[in-house]
């Protein structure tokens, strides 16, 4: 019921009009960017522009086949994870990829040489390695450290963690050895809480980690896999 007859009035009684806030998965899914194979998918939905499912039921084929990118696996990532701080830092993850600011899986050269080395060592020796035990050796690799602490104590397919002494090593490097082990034995010594707080994990401790468990799930060949796709240019989008 209005008292008069002014506009001014009925505009007052109207209920404002406020934009409902996107959720961190809308967000994603508006940024994310896919293969050009993907297109040609049955699961793929033309008019959405992307797949009708959060996470891709032919990654590990499409891994050997390497027609995906690093940059498509971490969103099966987010959508995962219930927790919404590592949400945030895996799309943080997700835009540097697409920027083009991580160039490697591997945190530098020396992380890279030295992984390598170990991984010919074995190779050249006939022998097959599980993805569990590559993606901790990636792990362990990456702190040149820990790495010379652990070294000894492993052999094909076998890391002896309870030979390893790491008391008074620095928190990056602990971080680090819990996640290969973690990865070697299929546990959770690592929280999902330290991963999403940056002054546990830092940004690039996080990377090797991701990097890691991507190992663990979808093979060696993940580290052959291009960053993100080429025929895309992620910067314009």
């Amino acid at each position: 019921m209005n008292f008069t007859h002014s506009p001014y009035e009925r505009e007052m009684k109207t209920i404002p009009h406020v934009p409902k806030e996107k959720t961190i998965h809308e967000i994603l899914l508006k940024e994310l960017v896919l293969h050009n194979t993907c297109q040609k998918c049955l699961l793929f939905s033309e008019t959405e522009n992307t797949c009708i499912f959060r996470v891709c039921p032919y990654a590990k084929q499409r891994t050997l086949d390497q027609n995906i990118t690093v940059l498509e696996f971490i969103p099966f990532l987010v959508f995962e994870t219930k927790n919404i701080l590592l949400k945030k830092r895996l799309i943080e993850l997700y835009k540097l990829i697409k920027g083009g600011s991580v160039k490697s899986m591997f945190r530098n050269e020396l992380h890279k040489k030295a992984f390598n080395k170990q991984i010919d060592k074995y190779t050249k020796h006939g022998y097959t390695l599980s993805n569990r035990f590559i993606a901790s050796l990636f792990v362990l690799t990456a702190n040149s450290f820990l790495w010379n602490l652990c070294k000894r104590h492993i052999k094909p397919n076998a890391i002896d963690f309870s030979k390893i002494d790491v008391k008074g090593i620095k928190t990056d490097s602990y971080l680090l050895f819990k996640t290969a082990k973690d990865l070697y034995y299929k546990q959770h010594n690592v929280s999902v809480a330290e991963l999403a707080d940056k002054s546990i994990t830092r940004d690039y401790i996080l990377t090797i980690i991701v990097n890691g468990f991507l190992i663990a799930r979808y093979g060696y060949k993940t580290l052959e896999l291009e960053l993100r796709p080429k025929e895309c240019d992620c910067e314009n989008k």
